[in-house]
């Protein structure tokens, strides 16, 4: 019986392409590794990677002759998941590799710094590897980036939003922001390009920086009459599509002895206040915060789409926004709360 002969190299172009494209990532890195003659093939072909985790701790007290590996890397792709504990130039190397393939994109990118001494090991390795981006010109093509860091160097901190590629990013999710940091992410183009976001900072938030926000969950220190004022004024006067929502909590509470009281707050209103009193409860029977069990004050609002709705419920530590559709308010109403109670 004759030896089996090789048929890969002598298929037509365009059906290697069609077979690569449906390959996982790893399966494409070892066809690039062991095939020089299909490199440009695996560079050419578009790659979405479902989920890719980056995480820099602090190194743990070990003797100094113990090799520490400061950084975990996790890739999600499809059903297969590895993680792997890195070397600091290998941690750089990895990452700027994945990266450098222009064709590929994350769907979810989770870049965490994590630890106390502003001045550690995490954060040197951080600093490192934002050098090595910027002497690469590289733009990390992501759709949604949760980035959570306790270093307060905020140059470095906005230096890193700013190499997100603007035409990839979708939503980002921003852990531990000071105002001071905020502020400046407010004015970059990644700040200005998403729709959903995500942030939580001690400090309090201007309104103006969510205004383009048509999917907002905040956690904030407190939150004013005129804040709130702003927030209401903003969603009623644009077009906002069904299902766009904001939802902030408070860690003081909204309704306070200090001039902040339901009475001011209402007066504050664009428009005329009129509590609603809607029970959430007898329109959803999925479990719901406790916060909308007995909420201040709920009114339905116009908006410039005559097909849509603003509900807008105040509580004691949470303001939310929603925008229903007029003929399919509790379907909705159902829909956002699922998303409000995650």
């Amino acid at each position: 019986m004759p030896a089996l002969q090789p048929i890969w190299q002598h298929l037509p172009v365009h059906f290697k392409e069609d077979v690569v494209s449906k390959l996982d990532y790893n399966s494409r890195c070892q066809l690039r590794i062991c095939s020089k003659k299909d490199k440009n093939l695996v560079d050419s072909r578009p790659v979405i990677l479902d989920y890719l985790k980056y995480r820099i701790t602090e190194v743990t007290f070990h003797p100094l002759e113990i090799p520490q590996k400061p950084a975990e890397v996790t890739m999600n792709d499809g059903d297969e998941e590895t993680t792997r504990s890195l070397y600091e130039n290998d941690a750089i190397d990895h990452l700027l590799l994945v990266f450098s393939n222009q064709k590929l994109i994350v769907n979810s990118f989770v870049f965490n710094v994590w630890g106390h001494d502003r001045t550690g090991h995490q954060f040197k390795l951080f600093k490192k590897l934002l050098t090595k981006i910027k002497e690469r010109n590289l733009k990390l093509k992501v759709r949604n980036a949760i980035i959570s860091t306790t270093f307060r160097h905020k140059d470095q901190y906005i230096e890193f939003v700013k190499n997100l590629d603007v035409g990839s990013l979708i939503s980002m999710k921003l852990r531990l922001s000071t105002r001071c940091q905020l502020t400046q992410l407010s004015r970059t183009e990644q700040w200005k390009k998403v729709k959903e976001l995500e942030f939580e900072t001690r400090d309090q938030m201007d309104p103006k920086w969510v205004s383009h926000v048509e999917k907002l969950d905040a956690w904030v220190k407190s939150l004013n009459a005129v804040a709130i004022s702003a927030m209401i004024q903003n969603f009623i006067s644009k077009q906002f599509p069904r299902g766009s929502y904001f939802s902030i909590t408070t860690m003081s509470p909204i309704n306070n002895s200090r001039g902040s009281t339901l009475t001011n707050i209402l007066k504050k209103f664009p428009i005329e206040a009129k509590n609603d009193a809607i029970k959430f409860r007898t329109i959803t029977i999925s479990p719901i915060k406790s916060h909308f069990l007995s909420p201040l004050h709920t009114q339905k609002i116009e908006t410039t789409d005559q097909n849509n709705v603003f509900l807008i419920i105040l509580c004691e530590t949470n303001f939310s926004g929603i925008v229903c559709g007029v003929n399919s308010f509790k379907d909705d109403l159902k829909n956002s709360f699922l998303k409000l109670n995650k």
